[in-house]
């Protein structure tokens, strides 16, 4: 058995897999159905990708009250109720839907391909709201461990940090819902990891490697708009992996290398910017941009003393603030996560780490909370149902946007461990805790979930 133990403690990927597949299931099943934040939403654009009608009948949406009535009066009624989908065909909706007035069909429903997938066999199984949302969940909680489980068996460096922000309670409820932000941290993880991959890399980089590379990139372009400004990564790349190829040998001269860089870089900071610009013009939507005034905004959100709550927020919310935003974990056990963190990140290893990949993955760490935070201003915050054109701080932010950019930290952390560093007596010490806390943190918050809605 010891034996055991240790040879999976050498697989992160294994260690992976027993922790998400145990406590997703768990999640799955003890979250009230349509209980997660914005499932309800979630649902109704969901059903209609593989529904042949465009709009959802009145017993499809159902509201926060509705829902809490069944979980106190019969909620077995969510299950064996059969709604009108059962009259409903199935097909390929590419029209425009209706559901809840803000949804048309987009390229981005490729991101919710694995939750409708599950809830179309949902309904062919059963034609109830429970039983769509319950295999619309599997689907997509299937997916979430099956990439990853890929992704950290393929990382060179870094695994047990990927495994543990994989593992924390906000993203496996993410994943256990019918949310596709668990996809975003699918793509941000595989991006980082590519970069982390190809900056080892010492050989030429291969046209696999290249084909992989594009794929991502359009990933990260299709998914939320911020991630665009991850390409920034690329900067990071050593010269050799172009240098030493059979292409570039046939060149004489350095400054066709140097013009060749400069071209990509050029090429990069004008798609950023082409970016910055068009995401400016839906955000501002004729809005006055005034940098002193954005400045105070976020000093009121993140610095001054009177918003600590928002602040409390945000950070608890990158570890768990859980269902409709109804309960989330004790702050004492957020530090106790954050510094588990610190402790794997300082510890796990990366050989000639760069200082520019330091530099440029630690900015890009706290500059996507900085563009993200200003994006909710303008297109959350400052609408008249929320604080209005005199808002004074972010409104709408949420930790769970920001729990995939913490991947980021890793060559930031291990470019330190040249002045700071932990080390173990034995290689388990720091896999064993990062295991152990993971389970306890994910153990906490299904008890949580249990006392709020069913004891």
């Amino acid at each position: 058995m010891k034996n055991l133990f240790t040879k999976v403690l050498r697989r992160p990927e294994l260690v992976f897999l027993c922790i998400t597949t145990f406590f997703g299931i768990l999640s799955v099943i003890s979250m009230p159905i349509l209980g997660a934040p914005d499932e309800n939403q979630h649902f109704q654009v969901e059903y209609a990708i593989f529904s042949s009608h465009k709009a959802a009948s009145q017993d499809l949406v159902l509201s926060e009250s509705i829902v809490q009535s069944y979980v106190k009066n019969g909620y077995s009624g969510l299950f064996t109720n059969k709604t009108s989908a059962q009259n409903d065909g199935v097909g390929v909706n590419t029209g425009s839907r209706v559901f809840d007035k803000r949804t048309s069909a987009s390229i981005k429903d490729l991101f919710r391909l694995p939750q409708a997938l599950g809830i179309a066999v949902g309904r062919i199984i059963y034609p109830s709201i429970g039983s769509m949302v319950l295999t619309g969940r599997i689907f997509n909680l299937a997916v979430y461990i099956a990439i990853l489980y890929f992704i950290i068996k393929k990382v060179k460096y870094g695994k047990w940090a990927f495994l543990f922000i994989a593992c924390l309670p906000m993203m496996i409820q993410q994943a256990a819902s019918l949310s596709y932000d668990s996809n975003n941290l699918l793509i941000i993880f595989a991006w980082v990891a590519y970069i982390i991959n190809t900056f080892s890399w010492k050989s030429t980089i291969t046209r696999r490697q290249i084909i992989l590379g594009l794929g991502l990139i359009g990933l990260l372009m299709l998914s939320k708009p911020s991630n665009v400004f991850l390409l920034a990564l690329l900067l990071v790349l050593p010269s050799t992996l172009v240098t030493n190829t059979t292409i570039y040998k046939k060149v004489r001269g350095h400054k066709y290398w140097l013009s060749i860089r400069n071209i990509a870089i050029t090429l990069f900071i004008i798609s950023v910017f082409v970016a910055g610009y068009i995401m400016g013009q839906k955000l501002l939507a004729g809005q006055a941009f005034h940098p002193r005034r954005l400045f105070d905004v976020l000093l009121n959100t993140y610095i001054r003393g009177d918003n600590l709550a928002l602040i409390d927020v945000v950070v608890n919310g990158m570890i768990g603030f859980f269902s409709n935003f109804y309960y989330h974990l004790p702050m004492w056990s957020v530090v106790i996560a954050f510094v588990v963190l610190f402790i794997a990140l300082l510890h796990e290893k990366f050989p000639n780490v760069s200082k520019r990949f330091a530099a440029i993955s630690g900015l890009l760490f706290f500059g996507s909370i900085l563009i993200i935070s200003v994006g909710m201003y303008y297109a959350w915050a400052i609408q008249p149902v929320r604080l209005g054109p005199n808002a004074n701080v972010t409104d709408g932010i949420q930790g769970r946007y920001f729990t995939p950019l913490l991947i980021l930290l890793f060559p930031m952390f291990a470019y330190l461990q040249k002045y700071i560093r932990i080390e173990a007596k034995s290689p388990r010490v720091v896999p064993i805790l990062v295991s152990t806390t993971s389970v306890l943190l994910l153990t906490l918050f299904i008890y949580q979930t249990w006392q709020f809605f069913w004891a």
